[in-house]
């Protein structure tokens, strides 16, 4: 049996604490907030083993939130998910660049926002989501130089790019991908979360976060995913 863990949740409507407490109860303690500013001394305190925070906080909002944590030593290593009523394509990259793990849409119905709490508590969120193996040609631009790749894996959140292109991480790239199939050409912005260095004739590679998309092209990139996973169409794999 896995060992609960603490949760701490951090909204200004008492509603969605209430909500959040009594989806996540199974997977722990959960403690709340209706303060940003109360919450970070809460979570000096108690050690969340993951934060949820809303964007849209009234004190301090999602992304300052974040922004303070990671410049906290005692907080910055504890996992952050910004949550959002909003459909902009911004939001997810302001969360993202304050240094959130993911950003999730507060429309979620119970079981989708149980299940995403819970992979990032079993596996630390999406690094380790469902990817589909795919061999499709890319271009990556970044400071007005384009470069190729091939896209070899892919998930909702991030994709690993085969190329001889690779920026140090935290670096972001503009990509431009046509999926087989998906009859629209994605094109989205990412963070270089990882790297492999070209070396001698082996062609090297980078690990990608997505950053901002548009929100046709977000829903489509997940439908397209989820489809292959769960048809099994493509195979499915994680990154190691």
């Amino acid at each position: 049996m896995r060992p609960k863990r603490n949760i701490l949740v951090v909204d200004e409507f008492q509603f969605f604490r209430d909500f959040a407490a009594l989806t996540l109860a199974r997977l722990g303690c959960v403690l709340t907030s209706g303060s940003s500013m109360e919450a970070l001394e809460l979570a000096r305190r108690e050690r969340p083993d993951l934060i949820i925070v809303d964007l849209h906080m009234p004190d301090l909002d999602g992304e300052g939130f974040c922004k303070v944590m990671r410049q906290d030593s005692t907080l910055a290593k504890i996992p952050v998910v910004v949550m959002s009523a909003s459909d902009l394509p911004s939001d997810r990259a302001r969360a993202l660049r304050a240094g959130a793990n993911d950003l999730l849409s507060k429309l979620l119905n119970r079981a989708e926002f149980l299940n995403e709490v819970e992979r990032y508590l079993r596996d630390g969120g999406p690094g380790r989501l469902p990817r589909i193996k795919l061999e499709t040609p890319v271009r990556i631009r970044c400071e007005r130089e384009e470069h190729p790749g091939t896209l070899r894996n892919l998930s909702r959140a991030g994709l690993f790019v085969e190329t001889r292109f690779t920026p140090l991480p935290g670096s972001e790239v503009y990509v431009e991908m046509e999926l087989p199939e998906l009859p629209r050409v994605i094109q989205v912005s990412a963070r270089v979360i990882w790297r492999k260095t070209p070396q001698d004739n082996q062609t090297g590679g980078m690990g990608l976060h997505f950053l901002e998309m548009d929100g046709d092209s977000a829903r489509a990139l997940e439908t397209y995913v989820n489809q292959r996973i769960v048809t099994g169409s493509d195979e499915v794999t994680a990154r190691q």
